[in-house]
C-alpha cells in the first residue's frame, strides 16, 4: 500500500508538472508569436505638411491696444468665425472664432493680434455664427 501510494502521488506530481509546462509554452509561443510583430499603423488627423500650421496659433499673442509692444508693426486685418451647423453641434463661440482669427494672422506672419469685436451673425449655412475681428501685428 505503500508503494501504490506514493506512485499516486508520483502521477500527481508529474501531471502538474505537464500542466505547469503546456502553460508555459503556451506562453513562450505567444511571446514569440505576437511580441516581435510590426507596431500597426496609427492613423491621426494631423498632416505632416501642415504640421507647423497645427500649432502656429500658439505662436500669435493677443494684446489689448495700450499692452501692444512700441515695436509692433501693422500687417492687416484678419477674421475668424465659428459656425453651428446642425442643432446638436456645440453652440457658436468667441473662442473659436478668434482662434480661426490667431491661425490667419498667423499665415501673414503676424506675431501678435488686437481684437476689435466678435459678433453673432446670420449666415445661410449656420444656425449659429460668431465672427471675431482683429489687428494683426509683426512684432520685432
Amino acid at each position: 500500500m505503500c508503494v501504490s501510494s506514493s506512485y499516486k502521488h508520483f502521477k500527481k506530481f508529474t501531471r502538474a508538472v505537464r500542466t505547469i509546462g503546456a502553460v508555459i509554452g503556451l506562453f513562450v509561443y505567444t511571446f514569440i508569436s505576437f511580441g516581435c510583430t510590426s507596431v500597426p499603423a496609427v492613423n491621426t488627423n494631423l498632416d505632416k505638411e501642415n504640421f507647423h500650421d497645427y500649432f502656429s496659433v500658439s505662436q500669435v499673442t493677443v494684446y489689448q491696444k495700450h499692452t501692444l509692444p512700441t515695436s509692433a508693426t501693422y500687417i492687416g486685418l484678419v477674421e475668424g468665425n465659428s459656425c453651428k451647423l446642425n442643432s446638436n453641434d456645440k453652440p457658436a463661440n468667441d473662442s473659436d472664432a478668434r482662434t480661426v482669427a490667431r491661425a490667419q494672422a498667423a499665415k501673414l506672419g503676424a506675431q501678435g493680434v488686437v481684437f476689435s469685436a466678435c459678433t453673432e451673425v446670420a449666415d445661410n449655412q449656420c444656425l449659429q455664427m460668431k465672427v471675431c475681428y482683429a489687428q494683426a501685428y509683426r512684432i520685432k
